[in-house]
């Protein structure tokens, strides 16, 4: 039997987490620890002892099989559902905020190639007056999000497009990651059209 080991219970830990919807704030409440000292469990930066374990097994409502499937899971190969999509998506990851990967739709609206975006970071593709706003949704919200306010997004020709974000947890080549999809706003394509016609 596959035995599980330190690295693969806290990544079996951190998915749970981002699945449920639960950030790093609210485990360290209910485990009675700094945000601070539970994020250093989830970087590996802290040994965990078992009794912690099992308290963040039972906060997560998880056992040690569910770890073990959750880190056994194959990935589901869906290129061709993701990179034919008309819509923009990327795929990128929780801590670095580095592109691991995007579709055609993405490269077409954006400029960027893909193997630029592959270098990029999410942060690269925001205005810097937005960068601020970005860091503090990215702290107050996890797991799967519909955000509520419109974000900004920075073209390689320099012009800023407005649009509609949804972010997923989903698992990534065994790794926890978020697929977002970008939808252009349509009250940005309206203004754009009025302004065009009272030229």
């Amino acid at each position: 039997m596959h035995e599980l080991s330190s690295k693969e219970i806290i990544k079996a830990i951190r998915l749970k987490r981002m699945q449920l919807g639960y950030s790093q704030e609210y485990m360290a409440a209910k485990l009675d620890v700094s945000q601070n000292a539970y994020s250093k469990i989830e970087l590996g930066y802290t040994k965990v002892v078992l009794d912690r374990v099992l308290s963040i097994f039972k906060l997560l409502n998880m056992s040690a099989i569910d770890a073990l499937s959750m880190t056994s899971k194959t990935f589901v190969d869906f290129s061709k559902l993701f990179h034919k999509s008309a819509t923009p998506m990327w795929i990128f990851e929780p801590v670095t905020l580095k592109f691991l990967e995007v579709n055609d739709a993405a490269v077409e609206r954006y400029g960027y190639n893909r193997d630029e975006f592959l270098n990029m970071t999410i942060r690269d593709i925001r205005p810097k007056s937005e960068l601020e706003n970005m860091s503090a949704y990215l702290t107050a919200h996890d797991g799967d999000q519909i955000f509520d306010v419109k974000f900004k997004h920075l073209l390689a020709d320099g012009s800023i497009l407005t649009v509609d974000i949804v972010r997923y947890a989903i698992v990534y080549k065994g790794e926890p990651a978020f697929l977002v999809t970008s939808t252009i706003d349509s009250t940005s394509v309206k203004d754009k059209k009025e302004k065009l016609y009272s030229k």
